[in-house]
């Protein structure tokens, strides 16, 4: 599979109704997951437009692709003791990760997509626990408000069918994360109490500042309206507590 080399077995199988099924399970010893996934992902945006895209190729056609990988690459890093798996059932399409490390921690993911005349939707849900935040916020670019340590994290979001950005923009979803001994790029608790702070709206960041170490972080948010609003937040300094509630700008650091 282009270039990378694996072994397993597959079988292809026409029912009595017509439809056809392929079912394939595959073992690599490395997979350039990055170049596997970029053309399917780009199928997969198309798959549910009217056109149809895959969804019209895969009319008569349900899947099951089972893959493992002793090292999956990405763009942003490899995954180690990668499992995986891509269904296609009637307009259902599901991506699963069901199990790989990644930054030295545990990774699980879903993205499931389906399509109906009258409605359609995605759903995307994760699981992480004890990985490298501060590799993943380099990599990714998360913005000034990541916690950068050891962090475990959960997710789950629906939105509309298509491209990322038209499902980020509609998604509603909660979003966990727990953290020990880290600290947040910017965030310093001499910045959070400046007396020209005003209780409307609160600044999170000291630019340049490298953020004060915490001992323990915990936090629940939901996102709606591309907003992302804080349920509960609670950070454990040496010598005191902020707790956070309230609607979180990514984008310049503060708190409303």
């Amino acid at each position: 599979v282009n270039g990378d080399v694996a072994s397993g077995a597959g079988e292809f199988l026409r029912r009595d109704s017509g439809r056809g099924v392929l079912t394939a399970t595959l073992a690599f010893d490395a997979l350039d997951l990055a170049r596997l996934a970029t053309p399917a992902w780009r199928a997969m945006q198309r798959s549910f437009e009217p056109d149809g895209g895959l969804r019209a190729q895969m009319t008569g056609m349900d899947i099951d692709l089972r893959v493992s990988a002793s090292a999956a690459s990405l763009t942003q890093g490899e995954f180690t003791q990668f499992a995986g798996a891509l269904s296609v059932r009637d307009d259902l399409i599901s991506v699963d990760i069901g199990d790989a490390t990644y930054e030295g921690g545990s990774v699980q993911l879903r993205y499931k997509d389906e399509y109906k005349e009258k409605a359609s939707g995605a759903n995307i849900s994760f699981r992480s626990e004890d990985v490298d935040s501060a590799l993943i916020s380099d990599k990714f670019l998360l913005g000034p408000l990541f916690p950068r340590g050891r962090v475990s994290m959960t997710g789950d979001f629906n939105g509309s069918s298509g491209t990322l950005n038209q499902f980020w923009r509609s998604a509603t979803g909660k979003f966990t994360i727990a953290s020990q001994a880290g600290a947040i790029p910017g965030v310093e608790l001499g910045s959070v109490f400046e007396p020209s702070n005003s209780i409307q709206f609160m600044a999170l960041t000291a630019d340049g500042a490298p953020g004060d170490t915490y001992d323990t972080l915990n936090g629940t948010f939901n996102l709606s309206n591309a907003a992302l609003i804080v349920d509960q937040l609670s950070i454990a300094y040496p010598r005191s507590t902020l707790q956070i509630d309230g609607i979180i700008s990514p984008i310049n650091g503060s708190v409303a």
